[in-house]
């Protein structure tokens, strides 16, 4: 019976390719302090939010009481938040932010904002910090979007649990292609920076690096990393920033690309720690940078290795392949042809490693390990059947009164073509309720295709699609079906009238009022002219104004007592889409350094805000 091994290491390299990740960019690759440069990551597919229907609020929560249901740790957007549960949602077209306080144990205001989930009956508060208690007050009077108001204040204490700080790589034996690839990805938590050592290991040693290693844990002791170092070269180390905002868990990327000592092909290992710290293990990775392709399948008298280019996918011929076993003994030898494959009709007993070179490209495969591991990646979890239905469609996403086409290929566990047969869909709405039941009727090559005509009242949410083949086995296909509701407009600052325009245009003086310029237009360029500007300024004490003095603070303490919020009257853009924001400074009775918080909400039409912030510094 033919056995078959794959093992392809291009797809460990795709877990470099990750795009859902900040990148740590160095400044110079020579110096021991790296300034990382970090670019937002582009966040992975979820469901378009649900549009906040007002009329059907109204009509599904009347005569309903508004209370506070729960006050609770949560999570929002992957951050710790403080959560109240509502049992009648709040209208998002509203500012609710005067009714919610956040305090300390000194009974402090914290400076920040509450969020409304979708639905509207969720508050979130995500500027907290870990281990501290905050004492949430929701005053009587606070409006639903029914026009219900809450009787009485509510008052709830909650304490945050400690966020734990860690650092570790996220992969292991990665294939980075020089230039291509982002780089080494690490997750971390409350970590300012690490240490990361570099060292590279020599060909001919390999094997002997691989079998030095007891666990296949990647934390490894001092103990047992000093053995697997005795089989490489140190050529790089280097202090890394990961500038993490607090109690927040992110995915990063080391970027090696701008470290000229890491750039010839070759195996490297990493070993990092947090700055400052002596662990007793360490984190380590494994990765090779090459542009060197194999993939080797493996029969029961012989094996095929083929090889290619990671960056064009092309064949290469004329690459020496050597098959290795776990001393570094090189068993035989064979050269790629012009296809890229080199062929051996057996395998040496003791055969354990793969060894490509290509002049100075080189990579390697482990006969040992699993033949394709997964196991980094999220896969589906169907359950395995005697026939598959591959159901796909254009998009996942739809408006209602549209059409989806809906398209099914038939096969067997082989994936070859079976007989053609008529199956049973239904489709779910999304609270589950069957909309309508068909036969979908087989066309050529067991191939199915049907356009599924969405009702404009359609429901919004997720909807299912249930197809049941002849042996019972049922498949699952889901889409999306929302109501489209982009921003429309944006909403710019000016620079502040009353600014330094020497030294810092966001810095004024404690004599200076607050006059910030605003310009709303249209996403089309029309100017939003009279739509409703809201606007309110939180003060909150500064103590270390000037980043060129890091550690030296400067005020009194006690000036906090004299700051709270101020919601300032509601105003109309111009006809040029302008308007002002006006204030006395609300510093102007400390002696402290001070940054005032501009939130400003330009409403749409309908009364849907497009809120941005802007900050100052009162000195």
């Amino acid at each position: 019976m033919t056995r078959w091994i794959y093992s392809l290491t291009l797809l460990i390299a795709i877990t470099a390719c990750n795009e859902n990740a900040e990148k740590i960019n160095t400044d110079s690759p020579g110096s021991t302090q790296q300034k990382p440069v970090l670019t937002q990551p582009a966040k992975p597919s979820s469901p378009v939010k649900n549009s906040f229907n007002l009329n059907q609020v109204k009509q599904q929560y009347a005569g309903i009481t508004l209370s506070i249901l729960d006050a609770s740790l949560q999570s929002y957007q992957d951050q710790p938040a403080l959560s109240l549960s509502l049992s009648v949602p709040l209208d998002p077209a509203h500012n609710h932010q005067a009714h919610l306080q956040v305090m300390n144990n000194e009974e402090q205001l914290i400076d920040g904002a509450w969020q409304l989930s979708d639905n509207g009956r969720q508050l979130y508060f995500t500027a907290i910090e870990a281990e501290t208690n905050y004492h949430i007050k929701v005053l009587a009077g606070l409006t639903a979007a029914t026009e219900v108001n809450l009787a009485e204040t509510f008052k709830a204490e909650l304490k945050t649990p400690a966020a734990q700080a860690g650092v570790s790589f996220t992969t292991q034996k990665t294939v980075l292609v020089a230039n291509e690839a982002k780089g080494l990805s690490i997750s971390a938590i409350n970590i300012p920076n690490v240490d990361i050592d570099f060292f590279r290991i020599d060909l001919k040693q390999y094997p002997q690096y691989e079998s030095s290693w007891y666990e296949r844990s990647q934390n490894k002791g001092s103990w047992e990393l000093n053995r697997a170092l005795k089989h490489s070269t140190p050529v790089y180390s280097g202090r890394f920033e990961l500038d993490l905002p607090k109690n927040s868990r992110k995915t990063l990327y080391i970027d090696i690309a701008s470290i000229d000592a890491l750039q010839p092909a070759g195996f490297y290992l990493a070993v990092m720690k947090a700055s400052s710290t002596y662990p007793n293990e360490y984190s380590t990775a494994t990765f090779i940078v090459s542009d060197l392709g194999l993939h080797a399948r493996q029969y029961d008298q012989g094996m095929h290795v083929y090889t290619s280019s990671l960056k064009t996918g092309k064949a290469l011929n004329q690459v020496d392949i050597l098959i290795m076993d776990n001393k570094g003994n090189t068993l035989v030898t064979q050269q790629s042809d012009a296809e890229g494959i080199a062929k051996f009709e057996s395998l040496p007993k003791g055969s354990q490693y793969v060894i490509g070179k290509h002049q100075q490209q080189i990579a390697v495969l482990n006969l040992q390990d699993a033949a394709l591991d997964l196991s980094e990646f999220k896969l589906a979890k169907e359950l395995s059947a005697s026939q598959s239905l591959f159901i796909y469609s254009a998009r996942d996403l739809y408006r209602p009164g549209e059409t989806v086409d809906l398209f099914a290929l038939l096969r067997n566990l082989n994936g070859s073509m079976t007989a053609a047969q008529a199956l049973k869909a239904r489709l779910l709405q999304p609270d589950g309720q069957e909309l309508k039941s068909f036969q979908w009727q087989a066309q050529t090559l067991s191939s199915y295709h049907y356009q599924l005509q969405l009702p404009s009242s359609a429901k919004t949410g997720l909807w299912n699609l249930q197809v049941e083949q002849a042996d019972k086995f049922t498949q699952h296909y889901y889409f999306h079906v929302e109501d489209f509701l982009p921003e429309r407009m944006n909403l710019l600052f000016a620079d502040n009238e009353s600014a330094d325009k020497i030294s810092n245009k966001q810095t004024i003086f404690h004599t200076d009022p607050i006059k910030v310029k605003v310009s709303g237009e249209y996403l089309y360029g029309a100017p939003a002219a009279g739509n409703i500007l809201e606007a309110f300024i939180t003060p909150k004490f500064q103590p270390e104004p000037f980043e060129s003095l890091p550690g030296f603070q400067f005020g009194n303490v006690k000036d906090e007592d004299k700051l709270s919020t101020q919601y300032l009257d509601d105003q109309q853009l111009d006809k040029d889409g302008l308007a002002t924001i006006t204030s006395d400074n609300l510093a102007k009775d400390t002696q402290s350094p001070v940054r005032l918080r501009i939130s400003a909400s330009l409403l749409e039409s309908g009364g849907r805000p497009v809120t941005r912030h802007y900050n100052l510094t009162s000195l």
